[in-house]
């Protein structure tokens, strides 16, 4: 019987090859985009799951209850918290730091700008990083212990057996060697730990000063704990009260305090928890591309219905043979579904080999590192989804032919009922629903990343180069701003000086996804009061060419306006209710004494996902540490430096940069930004999805054009004998385009009107992401169907013309 079904399915799909094409691009467009997204979750729902110990293994975080009420929750803790975890309850077996930071590796005379981490001695033997040289007993036991990644073995060895091989990295207050001890296998993308280089904690008194790393009120790394058992996880939470208490409980004055515990297994998809060194993902993304998937293969399926329906009449002939020889009805249900299932099986294997060269396509719009390489339980689930689509194509299709009557069938007489014309109209017309609804999402997400482009930002990021400026031997902020703040004067003094450039102001923050340096404090009333500053000098304004709307700006060489001038925003001005705000202090005593100089218009400092927050801008960052009652730190604050180009001189620019860089900075390898570039790399998501859903979208419209077609050609066939009538009693041409086409471009107007909420639902539920948005306006939803309703009617066209081009006398010879 399968070798039966087999011989007729194949020799069914090269008596119509057309048919058969349609049937097959389609369903490979559907099983591809399966096959893609099946990787995308299967990597996003596994992360950090590749650890043998990982039921053990848990990320500590706290919870505060702000003076306001408000709660503030994070990964980044004290570092002391691991240590008395560790040295006071059984239930922990060990625990490591996880703390980042950027310096200078060199080896052989050659630097390298690098990012670096920080773990206890105890991290290969808590987490399964594969090592390849070396051995991870006893790696990281010695302060001079390194251990590096394969790829950075080869960026700077240019092997993988560098075991004993030494490096100097700058750390704190000088240089020290490192002996490699272990290389391991780079980390998979599906890890929360990306590294290159790890040291022993014991180097971490050379960044900050002893007393912050042993302060509860100091925050500065991530901590993970193994425990004993998965067990102990409720019995160790429970005794964790207790150590708030002992060690800050004097200190929370009624407000509630709490440590807890994370597995390492939830902390990807875990959006209640702000990211901390470990990338966050927000699962509905992964819904979105989920949904679309599925959406994909739901037309898919519908095509295939209505095109084996469309060619169903050309196979009535046969199908009424065969039950007239006495072949039952449940035998050519099966022969309809097996011939289902094999076309099915023939896009899949198709479609792997589109997804293998789609692959790196998909990986640069997801930001994945996805590979191709099948497991026999991947290739059992693909191989179930091809059947499982082939059914369901295929069983309606299957129980309509096989209930055409003999009789009517060698008569000719095959009409469709108004039943299944209306299953039929339905299915096209929820095919027509979701291809409107990705087209006009598309044209929505498009008009909003445009916004996002084109929206004046308060300040001009054109031609702005910018420099982070390397600082070395630093204990603590101050020192990082005041060490950095006088390599970057240097700098600027110098840039200033080449004719391609026309300004250059300094930054201690640049505008990078996240935010500034933010502040709190607490008044009289015991309100609480946040903040945004940065520390600039007297030409960041002027670079980046903002407006003042009141008092003035820093004046150079101003020894008052370094020691205690304040500039702020009008959002500040609004949150802090200030009346004529030039010449008075911030409302609260704590802070040094200054005087607030200016007003600068406001602008926007993060992404446009958040409202422009009240910001203070200072010389000297004093003023406000000394009356900030709380601090967050998003980024480095080094100094930055912003150097505006002269128009039409970038190429000649940059490179007066490099070579300047070099002579002043040798020891420094230059990293060298555009300003533009980093701000429009904050969308970079969203432009990321809106790629992936235009892709979706003319696929779909491909495969709902198709379904469409596959319609048109079922009716007209239908209709062949009042064509034929028609013809013959001088019907004109356009006429009867119009009566064949009138049903089904109507299918198109109902469906862009059925979609309106859905689209609505679904975009404005995406804009609701961002601050600044555009608003959801009727014409985009016109634009939408108006697009389809121009691929629909060049289709039935199409087919129009082509079933008026028949002579009449074949349609009426049955008569």
């Amino acid at each position: 019987m399968l070798k039966h079904i087999i011989k007729i399915s194949l020799r069914n799909l090269s008596r119509t090859r057309l048919y058969s094409f349609i049937n097959i691009l389609g369903l490979t467009l559907g099983i591809a985009c399966a096959i893609l997204i099946i990787f995308f979750v299967k990597d996003e729902l596994t992360f950090d799951r590749f650890h043998s110990k990982k039921e053990r293994l848990f990320r500590l975080f706290y919870e505060a209850e702000r003076i306001d009420g408000t709660l503030n929750k994070s990964p980044m803790v004290p570092i002391i918290m691991g240590d008395e975890i560790l040295a006071n309850y059984p239930e922990a077996e060990a625990k490591t730091i996880w703390f980042e930071f950027n310096s200078q590796v060199e080896e052989g005379g050659d630097t390298f700008e690098e990012s670096l981490h920080m773990v206890d001695s105890s991290f290969l033997s808590m987490f399964d990083f594969k090592v390849i040289s070396g051995t991870a007993k006893g790696a990281l036991d010695e302060p001079g212990d390194l251990v590096i990644t394969k790829s950075m073995a080869l960026k700077i060895f240019g092997k993988v057996e560098v075991a004993g091989n030494s490096l100097a990295i700058v750390i704190g207050p000088g240089k020290k060697e490192f002996i490699v001890s272990a290389v391991v296998e780079d980390a998979p993308s599906n890890s929360s730990f990306h590294f290159n280089f790890l040291l022993n904690t014991s180097h971490a008194k050379d960044i900050m000063p002893e007393e912050m790393m042993n302060s509860w009120n100091f925050v500065a790394s991530e901590t993970y704990v193994l425990l004993q058992s998965e067990a102990e996880m409720e019995s160790l939470a429970a005794k964790l009260p207790a150590l708030v208490e002992r060690a800050i409980g004097d200190d929370l004055e009624g407000r509630t305090f709490t440590i807890g515990l994370q597995s390492i297994g939830d902390m990807h998809l875990d959006t209640d928890m702000p990211s901390g060194l470990a990338p966050v993902s927000d699962p509905k993304y992964t819904l979105i591309l989920s949904a679309i998937c599925f959406l994909i293969l739901v037309m898919a399926c519908i095509n295939f219905m209505n095109l084996s329906l469309g060619r169903s009449f050309g196979r009535a002939r046969e199908i009424g043979v065969k039950k007239v020889v006495g072949v039952h009805r449940s035998q050519l249900v099966s022969q309809f579904l097996g011939e289902a299932i094999i076309l099915s099986l023939i896009s899949l294997a198709i479609a792997l080999i589109a997804a293998y060269f789609a692959l790196p396509f998909f990986n640069q719009l997801s930001g994945k590192e996805l590979s191709f390489n099948l497991n026999i339980d991947e290739i059992l689930l693909f191989t179930g989804l091809a059947i499982l689509v082939g059914i369901l194509a295929g069983a309606y299709p299957a129980m309509v032919v096989s209930g055409f009557k003999p009789v009517n069938i060698l008569k000719g007489n095959l009409m469709v009922g108004q039943g299944r014309q209306n299953v039929r109209k339905g299915l096209i017309t929820l095919q027509l629903i979701l291809s409107v609804f990705l087209i006009t999402t598309v044209l929505f997400m498009k008009n909003q990343l445009n916004y996002l482009q084109s929206k004046n930002l308060g300040f001009n990021r054109e031609q702005v180069v910018v420099l982070p400026i390397t600082v070395n031997d630093t204990r603590g902020f101050m020192d990082v701003i005041s060490k950095g703040w006088d390599k970057a004067k240097r700098g600027q003094r110098t840039f200033k000086g080449l004719s391609t450039v026309e300004s250059v102001g300094i930054s201690c923050q640049n505008f990078e996804e996240g935010t500034w340096m933010e502040g709190s404090y607490v008044d009289a009333q015991e309100s609480m009061h946040r903040f945004f500053f940065n520390v600039v000098d007297p030409s960041f304004i002027e670079t980046l060419e903002m407006e003042m709307v009141a008092g003035r700006n820093f004046r150079e060489e101003d020894q008052a306006d370094e020691r205690r001038s304040v500039i702020v925003n009008e959002a500040f001005v609004k949150e802090f209710n200030l009346t004529d705000p030039v010449g008075k202090r911030i409302p609260h005593e704590e802070f040094q004494d200054h005087e607030i100089i200016g007003v600068v218009k406001d602008f926007n400092f993060a992404s446009l996902h958040n409202k422009v927050g009240p910001l203070a801008l200072v010389i000297n960052p004093q003023i406000l540490l000394e009356g900030i009652h709380g601090l967050s730190i998003h980024s480095s604050v080094a100094p930055r430096l912003m150097v505006r180009l002269r128009a039409g001189q970038t190429a000649d620019g940059l490179a007066d940069i490099r070579e300047t860089w070099n002579e002043l900075f040798p020891e420094d390898p230059i990293n060298l930004t555009f300003l533009d570039d980093t701000i429009q790399a904050q969308y970079e998501r969203e432009g990321n999805l809106n790629t992936i859903i235009v892709t979706a979208t003319i696929i779909s419209v491909l495969i709902g054009s198709l379904g469409l077609f596959g319609l048109a050609v079922l009716t007209m066939n239908a209709r062949r004998k009042e064509i034929g009538i028609r013809k013959v009693l001088g019907a004109g041409i356009g006429n009867m385009v119009i009566e064949l086409s009138k049903s089904y471009l109507l299918l198109v107007i109902i469906a862009t009107l059925l979609s309106i909420p859905l689209t609505y639902y679904f975009v404005s539920s995406w804009l609701d992401n961002f601050e600044f948005k555009i608003p959801i306006d009727g014409f985009t939803y016109l634009g939408g169907g108006l697009i389809l309703f121009g691929v629909a009617f060049m289709i039935l066209v199409f087919q129009s013309a082509r079933v008026l081009r028949d002579n009449p006398i074949e349609a009426l010879r049955s008569e």
